[in-house]
């Protein structure tokens, strides 16, 4: 489940942290008389498990992270907006200094994106809950693994798909909340035609990530790159770069090679041979997050507890404004 929703509905029950949600019942008390259904160590085995899911893959997100490029935002934040200076004219030259220059200034430009909520339900009857204390084995958290696997899916495809819908009114470009672009489907992103399938080693894969470079810096992007494959292509990239040398390093090894490509990562929901080219730096891109991943839980009546794994925040793809006068964004796509 994806929606692009705020919070005030919990602000409005008084709720200004997701701690609030997740209460932890006493030793010995009683759970049908309480608003906790947890204990300590049984909220433990939960966000262990969801924690453990959550570090398994998820690419592009965990990249962000090691870079920094994170940006905490308040959970009542339903749309993002960012804002960019247009560029100017070239500088004036003379030979006297007397000339009259020509006069310009930059305009401000607004850049809107929707934070959304990604979440997955689960549910412990309170008979599950008594027959584990009962018998000393420890809850079972299976359910909650798979919902958090759910959550974290989902927040990959975003990143690299995005959302086709958002709550912002009065549309009038696409950056202005009616959707969540992604590194796939953003309008501005520079684009690259592959010679043939990366399936296949014979493809000239290298010839294709120079051509792909060079989109980067015709725009004044120059790095640090971090390239993202499909799954058809990562077995590729490990095979050998010539087979007729023995000591030849794999293609994986010569993009690496490339000055300005700091990482190869295979990106589970890019498609066949879709590959992007990502300058990991601030003016280009970060994950906007308002909640890391958490479980929080509520009662559905007194016999079910409902619980959710859900993650607030999503990408912000930023537009930018290069000195040829085009907006334009740090990503090529290679397709």
């Amino acid at each position: 489940m994806l929606k692009t929703i705020g919070a005030e509905e919990l602000v409005a029950r008084g709720v200004t942290s997701f701690s609030q949600m997740r209460p932890i019942l006493a030793h010995n008390a009683d759970p049908m008389a309480s608003n906790a259904t947890l204990q300590k160590d049984e909220w433990e085995r939960i966000d262990e498990r969801v924690n453990q899911v959550f570090r398994e893959r998820i690419t592009i997100v965990d990249d962000l992270r090691a870079a920094g490029l994170v940006n905490p935002v308040g959970l009542g934040t339903i749309l993002r907006v960012t804002e960019r200076l247009s560029d100017m004219d070239q500088a004036d030259v003379s030979y006297d200094g007397d000339s009259p220059p020509t006069r310009d200034r930059p305009n401000f430009k607004r850049d809107v994106i929707p934070v959304p909520v990604i979440g997955k339900g689960f549910t412990v009857n309170w008979r599950q809950l008594d027959s584990s204390r009962r018998r000393g084995d420890p809850l079972d958290v299976t359910a909650a693994g798979i919902a958090a696997r759910k959550v974290r899916d989902q927040l990959e495809s975003v990143f690299i798909n995005g959302f086709n819908s958002g709550p912002g009114s009065n549309p009038t470009n696409s950056t202005d909340g009616q959707s969540i672009p992604g590194l796939t489907t953003h309008s501005n992103r520079q684009t690259q035609a592959k010679s043939a399938t990366w399936s296949a080693s014979s493809t000239d894969i290298i010839g294709d990530v120079l051509l792909t470079l060079g989109k980067a810096y015709a725009k004044f992007f120059f790095g640090p790159f971090n390239f993202y494959v499909p799954k058809n292509a990562w077995a590729t990239l490990q095979q050998d770069y010539k087979t007729a040398n023995p000591t030849s390093r794999t293609f994986l090894e010569r993009i690496l090679g490339m000055m300005d490509i700091k990482a190869v990562r295979p990106a589970d929901f890019l498609a066949t041979d879709n590959m992007i080219l990502l300058q990991m730096t601030e003016d280009v891109i970060d994950l906007t997050e308002a909640q890391p991943v958490t479980t929080v839980q509520w009662e559905k009546n007194p016999f079910v507890t409902e619980f959710r794994v859900l993650e607030v925040g999503g990408p912000q793809i930023k537009n930018v404004e290069v000195s040829d006068g085009t907006t334009t964004a740090g990503i090529v796509h290679l397709s």
